[in-house]
């Protein structure tokens, strides 16, 4: 594929299959083990033990995800859940009690909840192009798809011949390859450096995902949908132990190749979703990936053979990678570059909770349906919300259409000529047309600063201390010196011709700017060679 042609790309790419690999394997061997000691109510409760404290502890992981450069934490995050997953097998060798063993998985799952927001987050920096991007994601799946197979089949063979402990030392071996692969990724972009910039409170920091999500009703959706998927994620990593033991008489090693049925069927699903690389529309690919995702779960419950479950795991694994590819390029598309990382983390704030919840209420939905029912109400959920709010997913497709003029006058600055396509089909669509008539001042030397301007059509006269400076016209821009600077404006500008602006808030073009090492020096360059000219 193209995108392993990128090293960088490429060394994200597989450390993220590893990632998936451990923690499959990991799971399926510590589901297995609380299973022996307290059946299904203890499969739940590990769920519990894993994703709630994770998600508490998410938002300071967030932080550093918008704070530090990305690369840096995805390296600590695979470093200490490697860590700490050597310490559970340890445990497991010494046959500690059952809390320690949970209170490890925990620990380790709070290592790693920081690394999804931070690998979603990089993917659209290290992108070239829009295809890469969509590319990207397709790679992505296929190699969670790949992992997602060949972790639960590794771990049901070792489970037949040995004990769990074996399975997660396995685990801690791949999270180190994992820190090594990120060590090796270089970027010249880093959304983080304008954070550092224009964000001061750390309690402000840790909240702008949320509030990103509360004003952006199209990421909201987006976000909520996967919320719910995931919350039926976290029935059925219960069920499928259940099912496994009770209603398809397939043992503890069974677990295991059901899990990798799903496994198989992602690996699938993200071969086919190339088809989606050169598509802008992704609404119902979308809204498609959740109703495989909930249905077949109902339908082992009409025919309760091993073959047939297989089979339906296995449509849900192709729908679960047509959900990730088609979902999170919407995300990405919507989302600004230097919240990202806080807005995955929202995302996967709500992803733990709902696991956990899911797994919490597959006990209750056996006492009250039995395992049959509780798989039929398990997979109905998502097709009906599929349905319901297909005509909102497709005014998301609608929203992240890129404005091709606006974009085509951004790359022709020298300024934003460096940000890779994505961010800079983002700040076109931050642009707004500003109408403004012959004689207008448009900017008055002395006041503060807080707009970009880009002229699209007309002409305009620079005024430093009453003097004629220079003349601007069509894609020539004014006003970046008191943003870049922070000071008041350092001269006038008066229309000669009637015009048509195109502006930037000053939040955002900061965000642009000093989110990247060679936009920012360009944008330097050009201060230094503006405020020169002031004074000859």
């Amino acid at each position: 594929m193209e995108v392993f042609r990128s090293p960088d790309l490429r060394r994200l790419q597989l450390a993220w299959g590893g990632y998936h690999a451990g923690e499959w394997a990991q799971l399926v061997a510590l589901s297995v083990y609380a299973y022996d000691v307290g059946g299904a109510t203890y499969v739940g409760l590990l769920g519990l033990f894993r994703m709630v404290p994770a998600a508490v502890a998410l938002p300071l992981g967030a932080m550093a995800t918008d704070r530090f450069p990305r690369q840096r934490v995805l390296v600590a995050c695979y470093a200490l859940r490697a860590v700490s997953i050597a310490a559970t097998a340890a445990v497991l060798v010494l046959d500690a009690p059952i809390v320690l063993v949970f209170t490890l998985a925990a620990l380790a799952a709070v290592f790693s909840a920081p690394i999804p927001p931070a690998h979603w987050s990089l993917v659209p920096v290290l992108a070239r192009t829009p295809q890469e991007l969509v590319a990207t994601n397709v790679s992505s799946s296929t190699l969670e798809g790949v992992a997602s197979l060949a972790g639960p089949v590794i771990a049901g063979l070792l489970l037949a011949l040995s004990g769990p402990e074996i399975v997660v030392f396995l685990s801690a071996a791949v999270y180190v390859w994992c820190t090594y692969l990120a060590s090796r990724v270089a970027t010249e972009a880093d959304p983080t450096r304008a954070s550092r910039r224009l964000e001061r409170g750390q309690f402000s920091m840790v909240l702008a995902g949320f509030r990103t999500l509360a004003r952006e009703p199209a990421s909201l959706l987006i976000v909520g949908l996967f919320s719910a998927q995931t919350f039926v994620r976290g029935l059925l990593n219960v069920l499928i132990v259940s099912a496994s033991l009770v209603l398809l008489d397939l043992g503890e090693a069974g677990v295991g190749f059901l899990s990798a049925a799903f496994g198989a069927g992602m690996l699938v699903g993200a071969f086919a979703s190339v088809s989606l690389v050169r598509r802008r529309r992704l609404a119902d690919p979308f809204a498609l990936g959740l109703a495989l995702w909930g249905a077949p779960i109902a339908l082992i419950a009409v025919w309760p053979e091993a073959a047939w479950a297989v089979l339906c795991l296995a449509i849900v694994g192709f729908g679960n990678a047509v959900l990730d590819v088609s979902g999170y390029t919407l995300l990405q598309r919507t989302v600004d570059d230097r919240v990202m990382g806080r807005v995955f983390a929202a995302f996967e704030i709500l992803v733990l909770l709902t696991i956990a919840l899911g797994s919490m209420l597959v006990p209750l939905l056996i006492e009250a349906f039995g395992l049959r029912g509780a798989l039929i109400a398990a997979g109905a959920l998502l097709p009906a919300l599929a349905l319901f709010l297909r005509p909102r997913l497709r005014e998301v497709d609608r929203s992240s259409d890129v404005p091709e003029h606006e974009l085509e006058r951004l790359v022709s600055l020298p300024l934003f000529a460096p940000l890779p396509i994505t961010s800079l089909e983002k700040l076109a669509a931050h642009l707004r047309p500003v109408a403004a008539e012959t004689g207008t001042v448009v900017i008055n030397q002395g006041d503060a600063g807080d707009l970009f301007y880009l002229i699209d059509e007309g002409e305009v006269e620079v005024i430093h201390d009453g003097r004629r400076v220079a003349t601007l016209g069509p894609g020539q821009f004014f006003g970046e010196i008191a943003l870049l600077k922070d000071t008041p404006r350092v001269a006038s500008i008066t229309a000669l011709t009637d015009l048509k602006l195109l502006v930037l808030d000053r939040e955002t073009f900061i965000s642009a700017v000093a989110g990247h090492l060679r936009s920012e020096a360009r944008a330097e360059d050009v201060v230094e060679q503006r405020l020169a000219e002031l004074v000859r």
